[in-house]
């Protein structure tokens, strides 16, 4: 018995196994071919590319002036900023290089969420479709049935009428749901890049069983890029104000002038900051302080989110496994159906009951579906793994 229990349980894992696996192939190959993606990569190069350009000086001056009895003078002048600006716009540069790295992995988890949401719909709707196609065919022996006893004059036209609208909602039911899983499967080909996504994927990802908030809030905070990124702006939001306060500093320029008589000259100047940089360092005071409350307000939005979502998963988890061990007991819908068939009910208290069955299971298959995309937001950040 034991070796029973050890067989299964390693069937089970390999199954586990084998539907991760695919999980991450399908989730890489969106990400390999997503146009939002691939945009918001070759935009976040450019802000780098303009945040480097910073750490270079000015550009030389060339001058070439003419003179009298031709006479000309050529000379070069280079402008530099105090070296802390510089320092400051490293630091700064290398700020904006985590920046744009984050809000990289904040549109891959957004891609990545999306395209999770749309695989568990998929599962469910798969499910029930075959939940469905069941009780197609359970209504078509009902069908029948009632048509046979009709032919032997066993019963009234009216069971027969009822079982063959019961078929006809049913037969309904089930072209609705294929239409619906044909538009998941459209939404999965635009993240796709407009590719078809065949996915084979027929379990959701395993119910986690999460930590006390406390600890699961504390790995969220460390790891959300959406936090980190908030950080970040508020960080470079400071050293923009410390540039902007080095603005007010001059620039030192130096050049050489030479004529053709080979008389040269070295020279030695300071720009005079008078209103260029009035307004530069209140308007970058107020951008520090959009970022600091920005940042406020992301760390008490996630935290209410993640609460709600927490809350929600405890709870549906409970009432799902309440569910499937009623339902798993439950013999109604063969009792049922043994029933109206041996004229023990009548057709009205059958469709009306097996109706009432068929919300029950519904409800398990709502709870579960709800179950994985709860549990796919909660730890979205896990989606970075697939990278």
């Amino acid at each position: 018995m034991k070796k029973i229990y050890l067989l299964i349980l390693i069937f089970i894992l390999n199954v586990i196994a084998f539907s991760q696996d695919n999980f991450d192939e399908y989730l890489h190959q969106i990400l390999k071919n997503n146009p939002e993606l691939q945009s918001i990569q070759h935009r976040n190069k450019a802000v780098i590319y303009n945040s480097k350009n910073k750490l270079l000086p000015f550009d030389p001056e060339l001058e070439y002036k003419v003179k009298e009895n031709n006479n000309y003078e050529v000379g070069i002048t280079q402008k530099l900023k105090f070296p802390p600006y510089y320092f400051l716009q490293y630091k700064v540069h290398k700020l904006t290089r985590r920046q744009q790295s984050l809000i990289q992995d904040i549109y891959v988890i957004k891609i990545l969420e999306n395209a999770m949401l749309n695989i568990n719909d998929l599962i469910y709707l798969q499910n029930k479709i075959d939940k469905q196609a069941e009780r197609l065919n359970r209504a078509r022996r009902l069908n029948r049935f009632f048509k046979d006893k009709l032919e032997q004059g066993e019963i009234s036209q009216f069971p027969l009428n009822k079982s063959k609208l019961h078929l006809l909602e049913h037969r309904s039911r089930l072209s609705g749901l294929n239409e619906s899983k044909k538009e998941v499967l459209q939404n999965l080909k635009k993240l796709n890049g407009g590719k078809n996504l065949k996915t084979k994927i027929g379990i959701y990802q395993p119910m986690d069983s999460l930590s006390d908030f406390k600890k699961y809030k504390e790995k969220y905070f460390s790891r959300s890029p959406e936090i980190k990124l908030a950080r970040i702006n508020s960080d470079l939001s400071t050293r923009n104000l410390k540039i902007a306060k080095l603005n007010w500093l001059p620039d030192i320029s130096f050049g050489i002038h030479s004529d053709n008589m080979k008389n040269s000259n070295v020279h030695f100047g300071i720009s005079l900051p008078i209103w260029k940089n009035r307004n530069r360092v209140k308007k970058a005071q107020a951008e520090l302080n959009y970022k600091e409350y920005s940042e406020i307000n992301i760390f008490t939005e996630k935290a209410a989110q993640i609460k709600t979502l927490y809350s929600q998963f405890k709870n549906k988890k409970e009432l799902y496994f309440d569910y499937k061990t009623t339902l798993k007991s439950d013999k109604t819908q063969l009792l049922l159906e043994e029933s109206v068939k041996s004229g023990e009910i009548s057709a009205i208290n059958y469709f009306q009951e097996i109706e009432k069955l068929y919300k029950y299971q519904d409800r398990l298959l709502e709870l579960r579906h709800a179950i994985a995309n709860i549990q796919t937001k909660l730890k979205n950040y896990k989606l970075l793994e697939v990278k």
